[in-house]
C-alpha cells in the first residue's frame, strides 16, 4: 500500500505546478503518489503523465477542510498531505514528517514550516531569515519583515501531514469551530528562534487533532486579528491587517471578514503612501551621508604592538561546512595565541554531534537582550563619547553595506556592533577579527572603532564574489589595519577593489589542515577491478556536478568499470539544482553506479577517501557569481594521496599542479573531464606518483600550524616580509 498521497491544487501557472509535481516527486526515504485537483483538464492530464501522478477534475473550489476530506475519501494511503502548487518540500522533508507520525501513534497531525518560493522555484530563506532576525531583535516587524512573513505563510500555520483514517471521521463545514488558537500561537512563538536553521523542512512540533481541528483559512484570519487586542503596539496591529489584506483571495466568502477587509484595505492603502515617503526621505539622507568618512580607531598599525588578545567573530560557529575556520582557530590557539571566538547564533545541535566538542571551547555566543537592556547599552556608549557614538550611527545610514539596506536592517546592524563591543570589551579583547568579508565584517569594524581597537578581515568566496555580497567591499578593507585573503587569485582581485594606498594591507595566507589527521594507508598501487571515484562537494551549482554526471555516463559508455561516490548535503536555497541533479542522475540512468551520500561527519568522510581511487571536482563559476577558490575538499584529498581531477577556476591552479599532482581541466567540460578521468583509471602508477606528489604539496604549503605562524605576526602588529 502506498505509504503517502501528496495533494496538490493546480494553479494558473504551468511553470509552479510542474516544478512542484518534480519535488514531491523527488522525495526520498516514503513511497509517494500525487493527486492533481484543478478545473484545467488539459494542464492536469499533462502533468498526470506518470504512473504515480493522477488527475481529478474539480468543478469548484473548495476549502482546506473540504479538500483535505475529499483527498482522505480518494487516497488509500495510510498519510495524507496538502500541498499548494506555489510550494516544495526541501529533499526529506516528507520522510522526516512520516517518521514524526509513525514514532507516536496518538498523533494524528504534524506540523511543519514551509519556505515559499518565487515564479522560478527560487527559495528566499536566507532573506527571511535575517528579517525575521532583525525583528526579534527590534521586537517589532518592520515592513521587509511583514513582505516575507506573508510570502512564506509563517502565519497562517506552514504545513500539516495527517494520518488518512482519523480524517474520514471529522465534520468538515465552513463555520467556526472550536479550535485552540492559543496553542497554534504559542507553537508557532516557540519554534521562531529555531526557524530556518534545519538542513531540510523537518517536523519542528506535534499537535494532536483532538486539540487542533479543521477550519476554513478566513476564520483562521479573523481569529489572527482578535490576537492583536486594541491595546497592542500598531506595528502588531499592523502585522495582522497586512496578513488580512494579502491573504484576500481565501476569506471573501465571509460576510464578517469582508466587512473587516474593506476597513482594514484603506488603513492598508494610507500606510502604503506614508510608508513610501518614510523610505525616499531614507534613501535621500542615507545620499547625503554617504561621503562621510568612519571615525579612526585610537590605535595606529603598529603602535598597539605585541601580542594581544583576539576576538573572531562570526555569524555562527562551528558550522559543519567551515572546517577549515575551526583548523584556522585551533592553530592559532596551539600556536599560543589567545583567541576567544564570538558568535552571533548558537550552533546547530545537529554540528554539535558531528564535530568535535573542544571546537566549541573558548566560544561565546552574543546574548539576547531586551528593549532596556538594549537601551542602556546605548546610554552607555553615548554617555562615554557622544561625537564617536553619533558619527558611527550616521556613517552606518550613508553606506550602502548590504543588498537589503532599509532604515530598520540599519539599526539592526546598529544594535549588533553595539552588542559585539559589550562583549568584547568584557572579555579583555584588544583586536577584532572577521574571518569573512560579509556583514559580520561591517558589524566587527563598527565595534571596534566604538572600542577603539584595531580590526582585520579575512576575504575567501562568496564573500567577495557573489553578486549580492559585493555591497560594502571597499569600506570594510580600506577601514582594516589589515585585510587576509587565501590565494594570489583572490589578492589580486581585491587590490582592483582598493585605492592605491590600501593595497599594501593586502596579506596573502592559504587554508590550511592539521595533517596529523590525514594519515592515508591505502596501497596506491592496487589493481582494482572497479576504479572508484570520489567527489565531496555541497550539492550546489558551483561544484559543477552537472559535468561529473556526464562524465561519469561517457566513461561508463566507454567500457570503464567505475563507480562514483558524491557526498555532500542539500542546501535550500539551490533546491532547484538539487531537483536538477537528480532529474539528471535519473535521464542518465547511472542509479547504480552514482550514489549521492549526502552529508556525513568528518571521519566518514575520512573514510570514503581512505577507499577511493581518483578525487573529482569539476568546479565552475555560478550564474550568481558564487564559486570556489581554494576548495578543502581537495585539500583533503590531496593530504589523502589521492590524485585530484579539477578545472583551472580560480585558485585550483595554486592548488593542483599540472600533471604533477593531478589533471586541471577548463570548466564546464564533460568530454576533457571524462579524459582525464580516463587517464588515471588506466595508469595505477600515475595515480601513485600524483598521490605522493600531492601529500608533499600540501605539506609545503597548506599545513596549519605553518601558516598559523604568519597570522601571529599580524595579530601582532608586524608586517609580513
Amino acid at each position: 500500500m502506498t505509504e503517502l498521497t501528496v495533494a496538490i491544487v493546480l494553479s494558473d501557472d504551468a511553470v509552479l505546478c510542474r516544478k512542484a509535481v518534480d519535488h514531491a516527486l523527488s522525495q526520498d526515504g516514503v513511497d509517494v503518489e500525487i493527486y492533481l485537483y484543478g478545473s484545467c483538464k488539459e494542464m492536469g492530464e499533462a502533468l498526470s503523465s506518470g504512473a504515480r501522478v493522477s488527475f481529478i477534475e474539480m468543478k469548484k473550489p473548495l476549502t482546506y477542510s473540504e479538500l483535505l476530506h475529499k483527498l482522505a475519501t480518494d487516497s488509500h494511503a495510510r498519510y495524507v498531505i496538502s500541498l499548494p502548487a506555489n510550494k516544495h518540500l526541501l529533499p526529506g522533508a516528507l520522510s522526516a514528517l512520516v517518521k514524526e507520525l509513525d514514532r507516536d501513534t496518538k498523533v494524528e497531525m504534524v506540523c511543519a514550516l514551509q519556505f515559499a518560493s518565487d515564479h522560478g522555484g527560487g527559495i528566499n530563506r536566507a532573506a527571511y531569515h535575517d528579517h525575521w532576525e532583525r525583528a526579534l531583535e527590534l521586537q517589532k516587524f518592520d515592513s521587509n519583515c511583514l513582505k516575507d512573513l506573508l510570502t512564506i505563510d509563517f502565519l497562517l500555520g506552514g504545513v500539516k501531514i495527517f494520518r488518512r483514517k482519523p480524517l474520514l471521521t471529522k465534520v468538515f463545514s465552513r463555520q467556526k469551530q472550536d479550535t485552540n488558537y492559543a496553542l497554534v500561537w504559542s507553537l508557532h512563538s516557540q519554534l521562531k528562534s529555531r526557524l530556518l536553521r534545519e538542513p531540510v523542512c523537518i517536523s519542528l512540533g506535534t499537535l494532536p487533532l483532538k486539540d487542533h481541528r479543521f477550519i476554513d483559512t478566513g476564520d483562521y484570519l479573523a481569529r489572527v486579528i482578535s490576537l492583536f487586542s486594541a491595546n497592542s503596539p500598531p506595528e502588531r496591529q499592523f502585522g495582522a491587517l497586512e496578513v488580512l489584506y494579502q491573504s484576500g483571495q481565501f476569506y471573501w466568502r465571509n460576510s464578517r471578514m469582508r466587512k473587516l477587509g474593506v476597513r482594514w484595505r484603506q488603513k492598508y492603502h494610507r500606510w502604503l503612501i506614508t510608508s513610501g515617503l518614510q523610505h525616499s526621505s531614507y534613501r535621500l539622507r542615507a545620499a547625503i551621508l554617504q561621503k562621510l568618512p568612519l571615525v579612526q580607531s585610537k590605535t595606529s598599525p603598529g603602535v598597539d604592538s605585541g601580542p594581544k588578545r583576539v576576538g573572531y567573530y562570526l555569524w555562527q560557529y562551528p558550522v559543519l561546512s567551515q572546517t577549515f575556520v575551526q583548523r584556522e582557530v585551533a592553530a592559532l590557539r596551539r600556536s599560543g595565541n589567545d583567541i576567544v571566538v564570538l558568535s552571533k547564533t548558537e550552533p546547530e545541535h545537529e554540528f554539535l554531534t558531528v564535530l568535535k566538542p573542544a571546537l566549541a571551547d573558548a566560544t561565546l555566543v552574543m546574548p539576547t537582550q531586551t528593549v532596556d537592556e538594549l537601551k542602556a547599552l546605548k546610554q552607555k556608549f553615548f554617555r562615554k563619547n557622544p561625537l564617536r557614538y553619533v558619527l558611527i550611527y550616521l556613517y552606518v545610514i550613508g553606506h550602502r553595506h548590504h543588498e537589503n539596506k532599509s532604515w530598520s536592517f540599519d539599526l539592526g546592524v546598529f544594535n549588533n556592533a553595539l552588542k559585539l563591543a559589550t562583549l568584547a570589551e568584557q572579555q579583555g579583547i584588544r583586536h577584532l577579527h572577521s574571518p569573512w568579508a560579509d556583514n559580520c565584517a561591517f558589524i566587527a569594524l563598527l565595534a571596534a572603532r566604538m572600542l577603539g581597537i584595531s580590526f582585520s578581515v579575512q576575504a575567501r568566496a562568496h564573500d567577495i564574489h557573489r553578486d549580492s555580497y559585493k555591497y560594502g567591499l571597499r569600506e570594510k578593507f580600506e577601514n582594516a589595519d589589515f585585510l587576509v585573503t587565501n590565494t594570489r587569485y583572490n589578492a589580486d582581485y581585491i587590490r582592483t577593489i582598493l585605492h592605491r594606498r590600501h593595497v599594501g594591507k593586502v596579506m596573502q595566507i592559504y587554508n590550511g589542515l592539521n595533517l596529523e589527521q590525514f594519515q592515508a594507508q591505502r596501497d596506491l598501487c592496487k589493481t582494482n577491478t572497479e576504479i572508484h571515484l570520489l567527489c565531496v562537494a555541497r550539492l550546489i551549482e558551483q561544484k559543477g556536478l552537472t559535468y561529473l554526471l556526464q562524465a561519469c555516463k561517457i566513461l561508463l559508455d566507454s567500457g570503464l568499470n567505475i563507480r562514483c561516490d558524491i557526498v555532500g548535503g542539500v542546501e535550500d536555497i539551490y533546491i532547484n539544482h538539487y531537483i536538477t541533479l537528480r532529474r539528471l542522475h535519473r535521464a542518465l540512468r547511472l542509479e547504480n553506479k552514482v550514489n549521492f551520500v549526502g552529508a556525513v561527519s568528518f571521519d566518514e568522510v575520512l573514510t570514503y577517501q581512505q577507499g577511493a581511487d581518483i578525487f573529482v571536482l569539476p568546479c565552475v563559476i555560478a550564474g550568481d557569481g558564487s564559486r570556489d577558490i581554494i576548495p578543502n575538499s581537495v585539500l583533503e584529498a590531496m593530504a589523502m594521496k589521492l590524485p585530484v581531477v579539477s578545472t583551472t577556476v580560480t585558485g585550483l591552479p595554486e592548488m593542483v599542479e599540472q600533471e604533477k599532482t593531478g589533471f586541471l581541466v577548463p570548466p564546464g567540460d564533460a568530454d576533457a573531464l571524462a579524459g582525464a578521468i580516463r587517464k588515471l583509471v588506466d595508469s595505477p602508477q600515475l595515480r601513485h606518483d600524483f598521490g605522493i606528489a600531492g601529500r608533499q604539496r600540501v605539506e609545503q604549503l597548506f599545513d596549519s600550524d605553518k601558516n598559523a605562524l604568519a597570522y601571529q605576526r599580524l595579530f601582532c602588529g608586524e608586517a609580513l616580509g
